[in-house]
């Protein structure tokens, strides 16, 4: 069962960092994930054994179970956030956000180069949420929960896994993809050759097919490779290994399977029983009452 909105105020913490005159140091053990923007001055942050240098503006990001040690210089400044798998949950964000910001955030970045007015935008986010959970004003679980989707929507728009053009509606998706499926139908394509074509993520077409029709793409493409087996089985007397062939399966064995799994049939006896159907008798309208 989902948390209620109160609960997330509890399960992040954020703070501004200034290291004044002096090296600050802090020992970071990987029981929440991490973010850490910094606008100015320079540091390192420490990895198992890669030592990575950090110069503002910059971005570390470290994933829940990574643990690091991280240094600022004299004078650097920046602020923090941790925050836990469970807090991520409350951050309502459209899917092919989410569905983007999930690799992300499985992945830690090491002084990621920001520009200087994201930077600075992500900070007054961080600053804002460490203002909300100081305060506990009323409706502050909302706001954090606001403030916490505007920090994620910000580090989505700077990766690299967003596109800068125009990203294509769902129908349109789903409308190139029933169109490619019958162009490669008999090219045994996976999901992912059909996404690397229409130049989206696998996870953004799953979820715009699934949306539209109810079924995942794969379960799409064995539908319509099953109607086009049928076909040819019904009003051709082509072999069966012909119609495997024909379908780009190599092996008439791994066809016979794929079709039986499918229909509850072998091909051969969906053939058979086929032609037992269409030789009956239609029975006559003159008998009807």
């Amino acid at each position: 069962m989902p948390q209620s909105t109160r609960d997330i105020t509890q399960e992040l913490e954020a703070q501004a960092v200034r290291s004044a005159l002096d090296v600050g140091q802090w020992t970071l053990h990987g029981r929440r994930s991490r973010c850490f923007v910094m606008i100015s001055g320079s540091g390192s942050i420490l990895v198992g054994s890669e030592d990575v240098a950090l110069r503002a503006p910059c971005l570390v990001w470290l994933p829940e179970g990574q643990s690091a040690h991280l240094t600022m210089r004299a004078g650097s400044s920046g602020a923090w956030l941790a925050v836990t798998g469970q807090a991520l949950g409350h951050v309502a964000l459209p899917g092919s956000i989410a569905d983007d910001l999930r690799h992300m955030l499985l992945r830690p970045q090491l002084g990621t180069t920001l520009k200087p007015d994201v930077a600075r935008g992500l900070t007054d986010h961080l600053l804002a949420i460490e203002g909300e959970l100081r305060a506990s004003k009323p409706g502050a679980p909302e706001m954090v929960r606001h403030l916490l989707a505007a920090v994620f929507i910000g580090l989505w728009r700077m990766s690299e896994l967003v596109s800068h053009e125009a990203r294509p509606l769902p129908r349109f998706i789903v409308d190139h993809f029933l169109q490619l499926v019958e162009v490669h139908l008999n090219d045994q394509w996976k999901v992912a050759d059909y996404a690397a074509a229409m130049g989206v993520s696998t996870d953004r077409l799953n979820t715009a097919v699934r949306r539209a029709l109810g079924k995942a793409p794969l379960e799409v493409i064995h539908d319509r490779v099953c109607a086009a087996a049928r076909q040819m089985l019904e009003s051709s007397g082509l072999q069966i290994d012909r119609v495997a062939a024909l379908l780009g399966f190599d092996d008439p064995a791994y066809f016979s399977r794929f079709f039986k799994r499918l229909t509850g049939m072998s091909p051969r006896q969906y053939r058979h029983d086929y032609a037992s159907r269409a030789a009956r008798p239609a029975g006559s309208f003159a008998a009807w009452p």
